[in-house]
């Protein structure tokens, strides 16, 4: 959630940073609600996915980690109500438009019609395009008809959808809808904020120190052979010296310019095409990414450690006629689809898990603190948690194999399935406190406690100092882990949340 809206600013302020990272998303969130505490129950692009469009924690709709196979996609898929299927029925025109990141789509299209996406993750897809990357002329005919009649694959290669790509796609679908007079739902999303942070200028030096040249210079130097064959690396990391931190933060940065500049154009483009008035725009991420706070090294999804940064994501909701103001209380993905329903008539699902905030926009409602409840995802890494001992588990290429009968995707082996959720961190966090459950390699759990007000990455356990608030807590997140029971704040502390 590193966007000025929300009072980041770069470590660099000169020249084109002079604007911030995000001008054009500040500018939108002033004249929309800004809700400053939103959170994902899980770090991970796909599990996020399926919990934005379906309303469901990742327990209750099933996909936990990154490499589900067919049986747990088919079960999702019969388990899950997604909006967009609902929307589909009245008439919508309903697309995901994206890059690599926007390719879980191929596998749980989520009720969307239309899909212009990289193709997901698999063995085959990296063969291809390696082999067609390497012949010299093919990459002339990327993103134009002819190219796309000869060489059909290339419209969705990671390499080639860039995000000025996915702009200059939803910009001709605006333009289409527009002249048709339908209406639309569409999940627009970029991947330009995702590890390793490779953009192009200006954007990549744009909030770097000038006089750097280390090996951070055009991306975070990651080594996918140690990232996927070894389980040391929040060691490595960690040793990283502050130059090389502050350089990945300036690479971030420039990734969020990136991003916020085609919130631009898009924004431009609804309004050329006389949209801007009655298209409720929403800008929000799947994940945030830890960049070396206390506690943290670098990533998503692995680990409650710290101040909650690759759970905690921006939500700027612009209704049109619906005055601007800032929430501070706490929403989650999970309350996006109830409350798009309820802006756009559509019936809510039963089985979805959220709560709309459209109540709190319109004023209709009086804000509250809801609960944030997460997991973490797949456990590239185990990060260290003081005076615990956590289960083994062995490194990515160990856990996974490649599912021929399942066009070739990368699975988690069945027999790690239920070891890697016993594993899994748990978290539930309140308005002033945070409790991460944590399994031990002995079959136990144990309870951090943490006082976020003024102990903001998590620093100090106070799990043995305040029996008080831990007891309610620990009851609250193992009734939410063990029976998908979620409590509310109040029913947490029904005489008031203690400070």
């Amino acid at each position: 959630d590193s966007i000025g809206a929300n009072g980041y600013r770069p470590q660099r302020t000169d020249g084109p940073a002079a604007a911030g990272v995000s001008p054009t998303i500040d500018a939108l969130a002033a004249r929309s609600s800004n809700f400053q505490r939103c959170y994902t129950a899980i770090a991970s692009t796909m599990e996020s996915g399926v919990q934005l469009m379906s309303s469901q924690y990742p327990q209750s709709h099933g996909i936990r980690q990154m490499y589900p196979n067919r049986e747990t996609v088919e079960a999702t898929n019969k388990r899950i109500v997604p909006l967009p299927a609902l929307l589909r029925q009245r008439g919508y025109d309903t697309a995901a438009i994206g890059d690599w990141c926007a390719g879980y789509y191929e596998v749980v299209p989520l009720g969307m019609e239309h899909l212009s996406v990289s193709s997901f993750d698999n063995f085959k897809i990296y063969m291809s395009q390696a082999v067609v990357m390497a012949h010299f002329v093919i990459p002339l005919y990327f993103d134009n008809p002819l190219g796309y009649q000869i060489f059909p694959q290339l419209e969705s290669f990671a390499q080639f959808v860039t995000p000025e790509v996915v702009t200059g796609r939803v910009e001709k679908r605006l333009a289409k809808v527009a002249a048709e007079q339908k209406p639309f739902f569409w999940h627009v999303f970029y991947s330009c904020n995702h590890l390793p942070y490779r953009s192009r200028e200006p954007y990549r030096s744009m909030f770097s120190d000038p006089a750097y040249q280390g090996r951070n210079r055009n991306g975070v130097d990651f080594d996918i052979d140690s990232f996927i064959g070894g389980t040391d690396l929040e060691s490595k990391w960690q040793a990283l010296p502050p130059k090389e931190i502050k350089q990945i933060r300036a690479l971030y940065d420039g990734c969020t310019r990136q991003f916020d500049d085609c919130v631009g154009k898009i924004l431009a483009s609804l309004k050329a095409n006389g949209l801007d008035q009655n298209t409720v725009v929403i800008v929000t991420a799947d994940h945030g990414d830890d960049h070396y706070e206390p506690g943290v090294t670098l990533g998503h999804g692995l680990t409650f450690n710290g101040g909650l940064q690759a759970n905690h994501v921006p939500m700027i909701v612009h209704v049109p006629g619906i005055a601007p103001q800032v929430i501070p209380e706490t929403v989650r993905l999970i309350d996006v689809i109830p409350t798009i329903a309820d802006l756009t008539g559509v019936e809510k699902s039963p089985t979805w898990q959220g709560q709309s905030f459209a109540g709190w926009m319109k004023k209709t409602e009086t804000p509250v603190y809801r609960p944030f409840y997460g997991e973490t995802g797949f456990p590239f890494i185990q990060f260290t948690v003081p005076g615990v001992e956590r289960p083994k588990l062995p490194a990515m290429d160990e856990l996974t194999y490649i599912e021929k009968d399942y066009n070739y995707q990368f699975v988690l082996k069945d027999e790690y399935r239920d070891i890697l959720i016993k594993a899994k961190q748990r978290c539930l966090k309140t308005r002033h406190w945070k409790i991460v459950c944590t399994p031990t390699a002995q079959g136990g759990r144990h309870f951090g406690l943490f006082n976020m007000a003024v102990d903001r990455y998590g620093e100090n356990d106070l799990a043995s100092q305040r029996p008080e608030v831990l007891a309610p807590m620990k009851t609250a997140l193992e009734r939410w882990m063990d029976h998908q029971i979620e409590s509310s704040v109040a029913e947490i502390f029904p005489a008031g949340e203690p400070e």
